[in-house]
């Protein structure tokens, strides 16, 4: 179920019906499930991308590495990271980039 802050700070909440709110609402999602100028995606393709929307649309895998393309000639240029480095608390040193 999700909450719903009627007034913020004061605590009121309301319960939303389910599917009210992320991909089932996606506009984008309609567009492709209605067949975009032929496009179809695979059911692989489509739970990537209803992830993505339902996790708020992330750009980037991951908190730290230079993301400003200005930083692109630095190793550790918008880094691929896999799931322990993801989660991991200490914040790699620049230029340490796997």
């Amino acid at each position: 179920m999700v909450i719903r802050e009627i007034h913020p700070k004061v605590g009121n909440a309301e319960y939303l019906p389910s599917k009210t709110l992320g991909s089932t609402t996606a506009p984008l999602v309609k567009i492709l499930r209605d067949g975009h100028y032929g496009v179809i995606l695979t059911e692989a393709e489509m739970v990537r991308l209803t992830t993505w929307i339902d996790s708020n649309c992330q750009y980037y895998g991951s908190y730290w590495g230079a993301k400003n393309f200005r930083f692109r000639e630095l190793p550790n240029f918008r880094p691929t990271v896999n799931f322990e480095e993801a989660i991991q608390k200490k914040t790699p040193l620049l230029g340490e980039a796997k």
